[in-house]
């Protein structure tokens, strides 16, 4: 995937796991005709349209860091994503944030309990991830959403 032949970070590894979770959740994989996570490919950022629709953009940003222990610091890991919804059915739109935040959180507790391990084993502090600001599209037009979303969680970085 990457090309300059560095070693992984931990927001990369927790980045990565996010986006296999939803990419491998039953309903997304379903849903979604496009899904971009910027893995390299030239089209990664061609502008979502709504030929498009319905798709989805992940895209990390690094946040804060603080020191929470003498050998590490426990830094933000800001996961931007958009939403192309075709219609104008705002139910379509809160159904689909729904549908991202079920495949985080799953109903069953042993998938749930599965996806914190997994986030954990790639680096996350708690595993747990904050939908810091779920996707709106402020200003629908031309019978379609274009919207935008947040989530975050911590990620922890050794040092020693």
């Amino acid at each position: 995937m990457a090309t300059l032949n560095l070693p992984t970070s931990p927001r990369t590894g927790v980045f990565r796991a996010i986006d296999q979770i939803l990419r491998n959740d039953p309903v997304l994989k379903s849903l979604f005709d496009t899904f971009i996570s910027w893995q390299g490919d030239p089209q990664d950022g061609r502008e979502l349209t709504k030929t498009n629709a319905p798709a989805i953009r992940i895209t990390p940003a690094n946040g804060p860091e603080t020191w929470k222990f003498p050998e590490s610091f426990v830094g933000k890991l800001y996961i931007n994503y958009e939403l192309i919804v075709d219609g104008f059915d705002y139910d379509d739109l809160l159904n689909v944030q729904w549908a991202i935040e079920r495949a985080i959180y799953p109903a069953d507790d042993s998938q749930k309990q599965i996806i914190v391990a997994t986030l954990q084993q790639a680096g996350a502090y708690t595993g747990l991830i904050e939908f810091s600001n779920p996707a709106f599209d402020p200003n629908p037009e031309s019978n379609f959403f274009v919207a935008r979303g947040q989530m975050m969680l911590d990620v922890r970085a050794q040092i020693t």
